[in-house]
């Protein structure tokens, strides 16, 4: 498995058992009758499973497994150019890990400082995501083409 899509892999696993612990403490919370949970923690917890889990893996799986670019990569081995598939990753990864630090801070409103973080983590993880579909798309645009 080549190395950018092993760190996606094992990211998405660490965000796996965060959703996991995060929902365990959340429901351990209300069962002790606090049911005043803080807003912020409530909404970075799916971030956590959507984002960090599920979307992490399927990018992991697809820079591996989605099949090979040879004309775009001579020299390579057809998968993405590193650097990009990279910034992808720490853009998706840092973009999600400062949304969950700043939106619990801004549950009552988004707004000032707070909220320009709060922006650009979600602009960060749109590039990123952006760049994934640049570097998958040569791959996946001519399946079918080559058939008779």
């Amino acid at each position: 498995m080549p190395i950018v899509s092993r760190l996606f892999v094992k990211t998405s696993l660490v965000f796996f058992v965060l959703t996991f612990v995060s929902g365990g403490m959340l429901l351990t919370y209300q069962s002790f009758g606090k049911m005043d949970v803080p807003w912020g923690f409530v909404v970075a917890r799916p971030h956590a499973g959507t984002v960090g889990w599920l979307v992490m893996m399927v990018m992991g799986v697809a820079y591996w497994m989605f099949p090979l670019d040879k004309k775009r990569f001579e020299g390579g081995r057809g998968r993405y150019q590193e650097g990009l598939a990279l910034a992808s990753y720490w853009l998706v990864c840092g973009g999600l890990v400062i949304r969950m630090a700043v939106e619990p801070l801004t549950a009552r409103g988004a707004g000032g400082v707070l909220g320009g973080i709060l922006a650009l983590s979600g602009i960060a993880q749109s590039v990123g995501a952006l760049i994934f579909v640049w570097e998958i798309w040569s791959r996946v645009r001519g399946i079918g083409k080559e058939a008779p």
